[in-house]
């Protein structure tokens, strides 16, 4: 017996925007949900990914936001079932509250971006990471093109989404993007 045929409710095909949040909620990746039951749901990312055993998958347009297990990983597709009793749609939490910006940040300090990755020609590829301080993933990788330059073969990506604790954790300083590789 298929893992298909022993789901306890129907699935819907869906092309839904929505992301995936881990590591204490400083990490997230985009995400389109393909499918979408009360149990659980088919993602797919734009480029093969690795994540952890265990997820939140956040919809924000059926205001769903549940802790789910990765049941299958397959390249960029991956099957969740939803760890909370939720119908699909239904918000499985309320959503936190915003924390208020506090009324002086640290000066020079980022207020969220992207993790972008640069994989360097060779075997095997030799991969160097760096936070950026922009909102759009486009703007975050010419950011990084520009600071550090292109050498023949190299593939510039988009990791992820920071949040902007993680951001300032990390003392990322707008508009230069800050190299990971070393830490």
């Amino acid at each position: 017996m298929d893992w298909a045929e022993r789901r306890n409710s129907e699935r819907k095909r869906t092309l839904l925007q929505g992301r995936v949040v881990f590591n204490n909620r400083f990490s997230t990746i985009a995400c389109t949900v393909k499918d979408l039951s009360g149990t659980g749901a088919q993602i797919v990312f734009e480029h093969p990914t690795e994540i952890p055993r265990q997820v939140e998958l956040e919809v924000p347009s059926r205001g769903l936001a549940v802790r789910c297990e990765v049941r299958w990983s397959r390249d960029k597709r991956h099957g969740l079932m939803f760890l909370n009793k939720t119908a699909a749609g239904a918000p499985a939490r309320a959503q936190a509250p915003a924390p208020q910006e506090q009324a002086d940040p640290s000066p020079g300090i980022a207020t969220g971006g992207w993790i972008i990755r640069v994989i360097g020609p060779g075997e095997p590829p030799q991969i160097r990471l760096f936070a950026v301080a922009q909102a759009d993933a486009r703007e975050a990788l010419a950011s990084v093109v520009k600071s550090v330059g292109v050498t023949f073969g190299e593939r510039f990506e988009p990791a992820g989404q920071v949040s902007a604790e993680a951001m300032t954790r990390l003392q990322v300083p707008p508009g230069s993007p800050l190299d990971l590789s070393g830490l």
